[in-house]
């Protein structure tokens, strides 16, 4: 099973971009299908990306603009490989004011 290994914050207004990293258990790779969405009141976003063995499990994906300051869900879903089982993560990130 591969997991979600790192992600981060924003500050508002801004674009979010996620920085993570799915890792397994033994050193094996992930590969396949990854879907992000970032769950916002009237307007969700979502990005897809496509984890090659080259990268290591790492991905970044742009999740769209924030507006307002807040705690927002974000949702990693990860489509498995041969090798690796289909997993989902759900994780809060928070958006703080800009400070100045």
């Amino acid at each position: 099973m591969a997991r979600l290994a790192q992600a981060t914050g924003a500050e508002q207004p801004s674009r979010v971009e996620l920085v993570a990293q799915l890792r397994a258990k033994g050193g094996s790779i992930p590969t396949g299908p990854v879907q992000v969405s970032l769950e916002q009141p009237k307007k969700g976003t979502a990005a897809a990306t496509d984890l090659r063995r080259s990268d290591r499990g790492r991905f970044v994906v742009e999740l769209g603009r924030v507006r307002t300051p807040g705690r927002y869900d974000v949702v990693v879903d990860y489509a498995g490989d041969d090798a690796h089982r289909a997993t989902s993560s759900t994780f809060t990130l928070r958006v703080v004011k800009k400070k100045g």
